[in-house]
Parts: structure tokens; sequence; C-alpha cells
């Protein structure tokens, strides 16, 4: 192979940009567990199809491709493919933008269809090289078949189209089963692969569940199918003229053949506006109008079958411009309880590092605890747990929980126990006892694991540089000390012990308030902390009965 083509996937960000993009990008993000990619042409014929991308031997690929005549070849990737022979790669996953308005896909779309027939001659046995001579075309039946077979794929929407108005007016007796005919063609695959999928139940998995999953997966590909319909004029004529152009420019004017904008060209040229749409779009809403007059005074008993078809294309600007809108995405308010909520779940989140990687586990992150019906701790870590821990110190740092000399002594004895520990060819093991130290069997280096640690580490040292411009007294040190009072405050409420007077409740709840003002100087911060101190030292002779009081204490 000269080319390898990885699986091309659409990035995060443009498939959240509007309607049409989640309609039409399928599944975004990265989803190697539960997605495999196959491809008939790869899968049966050893040969994938090169889609532009990917990775070349370049050396290979100047000798196979230096004898095409100059300035002919719009699209270069299928027949390129075709001369250099193309594999698909489907565990390397190139991202890239999807177009966020349907008037820039469809000019994609365009350039596509343009550049598929500049290759037209490729289908005969004899081709022109770079010299202008005619040769034996040297591609395989494979790669004609793709050639063909994309050219045929650019004449549906006229077939289509064509199916419909030769009924309605050459055999008007034929309208409903017209009509019956290329819903069938449009959504039969889908209903047919839908109840395909509700055959196959894993055994598992509740049946309404899996009913439901199935269900609301076919949405998008019914709403795919209803909106082919909704602008087959359109497409149609796009189509059509792609068609003779390239035609035109190929076999008489010789000019223009490698006109083509990029994709950031057709955002950037298309607003997106209505009038906009309408106005590029208005082939549609008048083929609509000519349509329902010649309809209505020449077929009028095919009127009322065509009326709903004549509606959904004069209006499917409308509809293209409203997919093609933004989205406008509101940003999360969280009320002052949701706020105090998660500020308490996260202090009591980092209890479990606090109380857990400590000295006896060899300051390691043990995976897990088991509370009931006795404390039991999973002496065990992976470099996933560690990468976490690790930041989870980072994390504590910044909410307040622990000082910045904490946070380095942490760190750094954690350090000193990852050069204790033994590896492979400098990689970490997948599982380490966290009190031997030793790889647990069967020993193996996770990729997953490997990569978790890596990205942990680049942040812990990007949080580190931070570090060392940070103040000396950081603004949310005394938010910490709020949230840790606050979990105080629920645990003594739920105290079961000796007696905890109101009064005692109330000053520590004056204390969240004027912590909530944290202080302007080191000597304010002083006086609060040591009458904070007297306050706790009170406090330690009420709790001397309940541990969890003690330890919050």
């Amino acid at each position: 192979y000269t080319i390898l083509q990885p699986r091309v996937a659409v990035s995060l960000n443009s498939a959240q940009q509007s309607h049409f993009v989640q309609l039409y990008a399928g599944d975004p993000g990265i989803d190697p567990y539960t997605r495999v990619v196959s491809d008939v042409y790869q899968d049966l014929f050893g040969e994938g199809s090169f889609i532009g991308k990917g990775i070349y031997d370049v050396d290979s690929f100047e000798m196979s491709c230096n004898n095409f005549p100059e300035n002919t070849i719009l699209s270069h990737d299928l027949i390129e493919g075709a001369y250099c022979r193309s594999a698909l790669v489907s565990d390397v996953t190139l991202y890239e933008e999807y177009p966020s308005r349907y008037l820039a896909d469809i000019g994609r779309r365009h350039r596509w269809i343009r550049g598929d027939w500049q290759i037209v001659g490729w289908l005969f046995p004899w081709v022109r090289n770079r010299a202008g001579r005619s040769v034996r075309n040297p591609i395989s039946a494979l790669s004609w078949w793709k050639i063909f077979d994309n050219l045929r794929r650019s004449l549906i929407s006229l077939a289509m189209l064509s199916i419909l108005l030769l009924s309605w007016y050459l055999m008007p007796e034929l309208a409903a089963e017209s009509l019956l005919f290329l819903a069938c063609i449009v959504f039969l695959p889908t209903i047919l692969d839908t109840l395909t999928s509700l055959l196959q139940k894993p055994v598992d998995l509740p049946s309404r569940l899996h009913v439901r999953e199935k269900l609301q997966a076919t949405g998008r590909p019914l709403a795919q199918n209803f909106l082919s319909l909704v602008f087959l004029p359109y497409e149609a004529y796009i189509c059509c003229d792609a068609i003779i152009r390239t035609l035109v420019r190929v076999f008489w004017t010789k000019r223009r053949l490698l006109e083509w904008k990029t994709a950031s060209d057709s955002e950037r040229g298309n607003d997106g506006n209505l009038i906009g749409t309408i106005y590029q779009m208005m082939i549609a809403p008048a083929s609509a109008i000519f349509l329902a007059l010649l309809l209505y005074y020449s077929e009028p008993e095919i009127f009322f079958w065509a009326l709903p078809w004549l509606v959904i294309w004069f209006v499917s600007p409308i509809i293209a411009w409203w997919l093609s809108r933004p989205i406008t995405r509101r940003g999360i308010q969280f009320s002052e309880l949701e706020h105090h909520f998660l500020e308490k779940l996260s202090r009591k989140t980092w209890r479990y590092f606090e109380e857990y990687v400590t000295e006896e586990e060899n300051w390691l992150p043990p995976d897990n605890i088991q509370q009931n019906p006795n404390l039991e701790i999973a002496t065990r870590t992976s470099p996933t747990n560690i990468g976490m821990a690790l930041l989870s110190d980072l994390a504590a740092y910044d909410f307040g929980y622990c000082s910045a000399s904490q946070l380095l002594n942490r760190t750094r004895k954690t350090f000193k126990t990852l050069d204790r520990m033994e590896r492979h060819r400098g990689h970490f093991f997948n599982w380490y006892d966290t009190r031997t130290l030793q790889p647990l069997h069967p020993r193996y280096v996770s990729l997953v694991d490997s990569g978790n640690l890596a990205a942990d580490l680049l942040v812990l040292s990007s949080g580190f540089r931070e570090l060392s411009e940070a103040n000396l007294m950081p603004e949310r040190m005394f938010a910490g000390l709020r949230d840790t009072l606050r979990v105080l405050l629920d645990v003594i409420l739920n105290f079961d012990g000796k007696s905890i007077d109101a009064d005692f409740r109330r000053r520590i709840e004056r204390q969240i308030e004027v912590l909530n003002r944290a202080p302007d100087s080191l000597q304010a911060a002083n006086v609060l902390l040591a009458q904070m101190t007297v306050e706790a030292a009170e406090l330690i002779t009420l709790a001397d009965s309940n541990p969890e009081l003690m330890w919050w204490v």
C-alpha cells in the first residue's frame, strides 16, 4: 500500500454547532471500545478508499501518480487511491470539522460531484497520460467500480425527482404507486435496519430498554431520509449543474477545471441569514410554484397528491436556514444551595485521598475501600489511580483544602515511591500492591492507564508552574475552610453523642459567614485562624465519642 487511510470522524466542537451538524455528523468523539469500524472494500478485497487525508509513502506516491494529465483532475483522492492502492487503518482516527450550514455542505458536494465526473474517462479502456497520448487504463476492476458508483450516487436525486414528475404528467394513474415506491426507496432501508436490530436483543438487557434505545437511534436516520425529500429539487438542481458544468469544461472549454473553495471559505461565504438562504435556494420554491400551477390546471386530480410535496419544497429554504442556525447554549446557573452542595461534596471527596493515601500505603491511592459491614481497604493501585491522586492533591490546593507545603510534601512522597517501583521498559505495570510495591499478576502494561498517567502528569506540571507564581495567601484558602465548616455543621446536626448547644452551632454558622469574606491582610487572617483554633479545641471535648465528628474537627 502507498497510502494508509485513517478513520475519519467529526470533531466534538463542530458536532455541536447547529442542528444540521447534529443530524448528519453521527456520534462525535472518541469511542474505541464500543465501535468497530468496518469497510466492505477493505474487508472483501483488501483495498480501502482514499478520501484525501492519509499517510503517504512519498517516493511510492510520486512513482505511481506521475503520469496524470496536467490541470485536469479536481478530486484527486479516488484516482490516486486507484493508482497507488490505499488501506484503511481503522484504529487511527483523524478528526475534522463538519460544515455547520446546509448550503456549505451542498457546496462541498457540488465540488465532489464535479471532481467525480472529471475522471469519467477512467471508465474506458484507454486514458490520456501526461504527454496527451492514449495509454491503456491501468486501474483495477474494483477501482473502476468505485468511480462508477460515485457517478451513480450523483444521479440519485435526479432519478428520484424524475420518477415523481414523470408519474405526475405521463402516468397520472400511477401517481400513488410512484409515491409509495419513492417512500420505500428512501425509508425502507432504515426501517429494515431498525427491525433487524430490534430482533438482536442482548440477553442481559431488559426488553423495554432495548426497544427504547433502538427506536431513539432510529430518529436521526429517519430525519435524514425525510430531509432528502425536502431538499430533493434543490439537490437535483445542484447535481445537474455540477454534471453539466463539468462536461462542458472537460469536453469543450477546457477551463476552470480546478475551481474549488476550501471548507472554511464556504463557511465564511454563507452567513446563514434567511434572505440569503432563500436567494441561493430560490430554484426550490420557484419550481414548487410552477409545478403547483401546472398541475392545478392540467392535472387537477394529481394536484392534491402532489400538494404535500410541493409545500415542503416551497418551504425547504426556511427549513435549511433553521437547521443551519448556530445553537446557543445557556450557561448552567447553580443556586446558592447547589453551590453549597457541590462545595461540600468536593471537600468530602478530598477526604478519601487525605485519609487513605498515607505512609502505610506508600503514599499511593488504594483502588477502593469497603465501608460496610467492616472497613476494608483494597491495597492495590494502578497508573490511572496514581495520576488521579496526584491531581486530587493539586485540586485540593486550588480549592483551599490543603496548603502549598502540604501539596509539595505529598507529591514528593508519591514520586519517591514511584522511583522504587518496578517497571517494564520504563512503563509502569497496570497493578501494584500498595504496601509491598510488587506488580500484581498477571503482569502487563496498559496503554490506556499509561496514557492516563501521562496526561495527568502534564496537567500536574502545568499546575506546579502556576504554583510558583501563587500568592502567599491564596484567595481560595479561606473558602476551603468554609467548605470544611459546612461539612462539620452537617455532621453536628446529625451528632447523637453529647449535647452540642444551639449557641455553639450558631458560632460555627457565624464563622462560615465571616469566611465568605476572606481576610484582606495577614494580620486579619492570623486573628481569624486563632479564633477558629480556640473553638475547635472546645469542640474536641464534645466529639470524643464520635469518630466522624472528631475527624472533621
